[in-house]
């Protein structure tokens, strides 16, 4: 990497600092969540969590892997037809689209990876079930 900076930028006197920022924390945080309700069959089935829109903003513009806990163990969620939706019920609070949820059932864990940098900084207590002003 420093065959890459220049000369003038080598020089003892020059300070290079690299802000890593979303490289480092994007992998550092998930959002575990269960599974409430199943809805529907086929292509169209679709999962309710407890988890919301506001605890995962960014789901619907950053990829975040999702894994169900199966067997003593964390197994990715296959590409598929189905959603995955948030427990406000909103037309847009949907946590992952295009997952294969047909073997998912009520009570099942799911996490939902990469929740650092933007999403952990921008989540919000709306529909969390308690006061905005409140600590517990």
């Amino acid at each position: 990497m420093l065959a890459a900076v220049p000369d003038r930028l080598r020089a003892p006197e020059t300070k290079l600092v690299l802000e890593p920022g979303k490289i480092l924390t994007q992998p550092a945080a998930a959002v575990i969540t269960r599974i409430l309700l199943v809805k529907g069959r086929g292509s169209g089935r679709e999962v309710i969590v407890d988890a919301a829109l506001g605890d995962i903003p960014e789901a619907r513009y950053r990829a975040h892997p999702v894994a169900r806990f199966a067997d003593g163990e964390w197994r990715p969620v296959a590409r598929g037809t189905g959603r995955v939706l948030g427990r406000s019920c909103m037309e847009n609070d949907i946590l992952a689209e295009e997952v294969d949820v047909s073997s998912l059932t009520e009570g099942d864990f799911l996490a939902f990876g990469m929740c650092g940098a933007y999403d952990l900084s921008m989540a919000y207590p709306f529909g969390r079930g308690r006061a905005m002003g409140s600590l517990s």
